[in-house]
């Protein structure tokens, strides 16, 4: 023993205690036994918990919670105020793998009180962003880009490069899951030239998985799937292990939006096979999850169940809660479709249960949906009317905290000015005081001092009078811009009130459609719903545009198509919207997205066969205040006979109305392949 002492003292006289044990490659048994010695030195202990510590987090959750327990209370007992940063921001990695997110909180903010107590720059960027981490997890994505960017800035005042591209990877992480691809990628782009720059090789695995993640959400598959084979390649050259698993997940869940669904499971089972043959335990329940997703969607009830319920199995025995709510819920739909539904409806329970606690609000409003239809069928009508309503709030509070941040960056587009109009009033009582002061001071001097008095106490009555008059206009400033923000804030109300009146009449459609059994009945109900959120993408555009009055009908009507039909150009679906943009009043514009929709509705439903290239083109141009539009399809086309005004079909009786009675305009048949609309009206102007 005192041989082994001996040594490592040795060691550390060269190296330094913190890089001894990496330099000697000391396995994992023989840290822990070294880490529990209480004959080795305190510092010793210390380090040796803080590198299996290091070595066991991302493999065994449970091992590295032990090691972690350990480290913590030995660095407490200790005066090493580093050690007890580590020491804190293990016990916070573990407890939020685990699920225990205040406790890791609490750990978190501890290793950053201590870490700015001695002033350690390093450890403060490392606690920034493991709080960011944590933010991230439950679900306040403003905090965690609160902390991320905090821990940026730091990195830069103090020149840590290294740091800077790890901060700029965590910012671009959050802009993903925000929705702001192209700042993300801005962000990742810039990452990417550091790390180059400084040959920071460990970072690509991370770096090019992200770029992955941004592009496969834009649907760039291929451009996706050279960043994840990027992202494996440098994690297989940095044995990161981790990286590498991580790498072949994202490739299978690519593989799955690609509809090779055989190829996914290949993949999946790779990244399985890596993970047991590294002892990668905290990776086994979620891949396993994958291939139960993917062979759920093969329609293999009997194996996607069997998967789903070893991955429960993992999850439980090694208490990990990230992630379980999604394996409650599929299995909650196997065993629905099996018809044991006793038992669908016990996982759907824990499936709610695990998202209130792992705060999943998007499991959480899915298992409420499926309680309320549940509780309905067995006939448990309080508890399917409370969940519903849970339904009901979860939607609206998402709804509002997009609305929230949509206010946040309103801002007012108009600033009234008044100037005070006594200027030419005071300048001509001036001019006739001291002309009148010239010819009496030339026939007698009392006289004149006597009219300059006068002429001082009328010059203060007019000061004090215009002093007056501007404390009156500018407390009337004041009143109209106080009037102007109470109007603007009605206005947002106002249209937040029928957004969500809208969405309550498609909600209650989209119930009706689920529960009748009338084909006939349920198409109707589907294109109403349809027709309401038109109008709903209009209230939607005017918010965050920040403009009330006016929309841009190009870019509504792009958008009102891309959302609602969804074109895939790899099924041969394209759908062209051209034009200027034409700004019309709300009324004229959702009317226009009325014509729009159920012109192509008709085309969809009409114009082609099964397996045709589906081409709608739509041109909108405005001149002289008079708005033309023109729509083609390039599908079978309209009979010869047709005539718009004696045509029986409600959908192209809606148009004719709509164009001429409340667009005031004219709609006529050009002739050419496919069916081929003008449509012209005269542009509303505002009053």
């Amino acid at each position: 023993m005192k041989g082994f002492v001996l040594s490592i003292f040795l060691g550390i006289s060269f190296l330094g205690i913190s890089q001894f044990f990496k330099e000697t490659k000391v396995g994992f048994d023989q840290l822990c036994r070294i880490a529990g010695d209480t004959l080795e030195p305190l510092e010793i202990r210390l380090e040796a918990y803080n590198s299996a510590a290091w070595k066991s987090i991302k493999s065994d959750i449970n091992i590295a919670s032990k090691i972690s327990h350990n480290f913590y209370k030995l660095a407490l007992a200790s005066e090493d105020t580093i050690k007890r940063v580590q020491s804190e921001r293990y016990m916070g990695y573990v407890n939020r793998t685990q699920g225990n997110l205040d406790k890791a909180l609490y750990h978190h903010l501890n290793g950053l009180k201590l870490s700015i107590a001695i002033s350690n720059h390093l450890l403060i960027i490392g606690a920034q962003n493991d709080l960011g981490s944590l933010y991230e997890i439950k679900g306040d994505l403003d905090s965690a880009l609160t902390n991320y960017l905090k821990s940026y800035d730091l990195a830069v005042e103090n020149g840590f490069i290294k740091a800077q591209a790890r901060g700029l990877i965590n910012i671009a992480y959050v802009y993903e899951q925000l929705g702001y691809y192209q700042m993300s990628l801005v962000r990742l782009n810039e990452a990417v030239k550091i790390c180059v720059k400084h040959d920071y090789q460990g970072y690509y695995p991370s770096l090019y998985s992200h770029l992955g993640n941004v592009h496969s959400k834009i649907d760039e598959w291929d451009t996706a799937e050279k960043y994840y084979t990027k992202s494996i390649k440098y994690a297989e050259k940095n044995k990161n292990i981790n990286r590498r698993i991580i790498g072949l997940e994202n490739l299978a869940t690519l593989e799955v939006k690609k509809e090779k669904k055989e190829k996914a499971i290949k993949i999946y089972e790779a990244a399985i096979d890596l993970a047991v043959n590294q002892n990668q335990e905290n990776h086994f329940p979620r891949l396993i999850f994958g291939v139960a997703e993917v062979l759920f969607k093969q329609n293999k009830i009997k194996n996607a169940l069997s998967k789903v319920l070893e991955s429960i199995q993992i999850y439980e025995n090694n208490e990990i809660k990230k992630g379980l709510e999604d394996s409650y819920l599929l299995a909650s739909k196997l065993y629905k479709e099996k018809g044991e539904s006793d038992l669908s409806l016990s996982y759907l329970k824990k499936a709610y249960s695990e998202s209130k606690e792992n705060l999943n609000n998007e499991v959480k409003e899915r298992s409420c949906l499926q309680l309320y239809y549940a509780y309905k069928k067995s006939g448990s009508h309080l508890l399917s009317l409370r969940f519903y309503e849970e339904f009901i709030e979860l939607q609206t509070k998402q709804r509002n905290l997009e609305d929230i941040k949509q206010v946040l960056n309103f801002e007012l587009n108009s600033i009234y000015k008044e100037k005070g109009f006594a200027d030419s009033l005071k300048t001509l009582k001036e001019k006739e005081l001291y002309n009148l002061q010239v010819r009496e001071t030339r026939s007698n001097t009392i006289y004149g001092f006597t009219l300059l008095s006068l002429a001082l106490i009328v010059l203060l009555f007019f000061y004090f009078q215009k002093r007056q008059h501007n404390h009156l206009l500018k407390i009337k400033q004041i009143n109209t811009q106080d009037a102007l923000y109470e109007k603007s804030i009605l206005l947002r109300e106002l249209h937040h009130r029928v957004k969500n009146n809208i969405q309550l009449l498609s909600s209650l459609l989209y119930f009706n459609a689920k529960s009748t059994d009338n084909e006939i009945a349920k198409k109707v109900l589907q294109e109403s719903r349809s027709r309401l959120y038109s109008m709903q993408l209009a209230y939607d555009k005017m918010q965050l545009n920040g403009e009330f009055e006016k929309i841009d009908i190009v870019k509504y009507c792009d958008e009102l198509i891309r959302l609602l039909f969804k074109p895939n150009k790899e099924l041969n679906e394209f759908f062209n919207i051209n034009g200027d943009s034409v700004l019309l009043e709300i009324e004229q514009a959702q009317v226009v997205g009325f014509v729009v929709h159920e012109l192509c509705t008709n085309s969809v439903k009409y114009a082609w066969k099964d397996g045709e290239k589906k081409v709608v083109t739509i041109l909108i141009s405005e001149h002289n205040n008079n708005v033309s539009i023109i729509y083609n399809d390039n599908g079978c086309g309209l009979s010869d006979k047709f005539n718009i005004d004696k045509v029986n079909s409600f959908g192209m009786k809606m148009i004719n109305a709509l164009v001429k009675r409340q667009l005031m305009g004219s709609i006529s048949l050009l002739k050419g392949k496919g069916a081929h609309f003008f449509i012209k009206f005269k542009k509303k102007l505002a009053e």
